[in-house]
């Protein structure tokens, strides 16, 4: 996969759609549904509090943080705003992130507020919030839920017609955290020392609320 160029716009495309489990291009029956309701809102501070430390992501409210193959990345407005548009809900939140002039590695970093802690709210986080599906050029090699013991994630892994990877994973915290959180890194390209550092990074701190 090195060498190839992804064009900016494409990306920006790419990541808006994935971060939305690829919504615009499914149609299923929950598009017919009401959407769920909103428990949670993230506040004004939540929404300011992703802090990016050199080479590490730490929110000290919801207590992740999330390792980055290096110092050089800085926000993506330009992503990081397609996306939040495409969210378009209170209780979800976005931050995007990438090297300058840099077009082949993108790290979106998505958290959802009202998790209920259980594996059906889990489940349903998925399957009614955030839902997955495939897009026209997309194969799907991953879309799994765990949730045995001390392993609770989700993983998403596919690539497109042109090689392209989309890698995801989502955490829940920790069970005592009220109202509980999932916090979700989406990745769009990269080589796989760097998605491994930061799709497996992502963890909740001990130190955490």
């Amino acid at each position: 996969m090195r060498g190839i160029h992804v064009d900016v716009a494409a990306l920006i495309k790419r990541l808006a759609v994935a971060s939305y489990g690829f919504l615009c291009a499914v149609v299923t029956s929950t598009a017919a549904q009401q959407p769920p309701r909103e428990t949670a809102v993230l506040t004004a501070a939540e929404r300011a509090d992703l802090a990016l430390d050199k080479n590490v992501l730490r929110h000290p409210s919801f207590g992740f943080v999330v390792p980055l193959p290096s110092p050089r990345f800085a926000p993506d407005t330009e992503t990081q705003d397609a996306v939040r548009g495409m969210l378009g809900r209170h209780d979800l939140f976005a931050w995007a992130f990438r090297v300058p002039e840099d077009s082949f590695f993108s790290v979106t970093v998505i958290v959802y507020k009202g998790f209920d802690g259980t594996k059906e709210g889990f489940r349903r986080f998925f399957a009614e919030i955030m839902p997955s599906g495939r897009a026209g050029d997309e194969s799907i090699y991953r879309d799994s839920i765990y949730w045995e013991g001390q392993r609770r994630e989700y993983r998403l892994f596919s690539q497109d017609t042109r090689g392209v990877t989309t890698n995801q994973r989502c955490i829940p915290s920790p069970q005592a955290r009220k109202p509980g959180v999932i916090a979700c890194v989406l990745l769009v390209g990269g080589d796989p020392n760097q998605i491994q550092i930061v799709r497996d990074g992502l963890r909740f701190t001990a130190t955490g609320p």
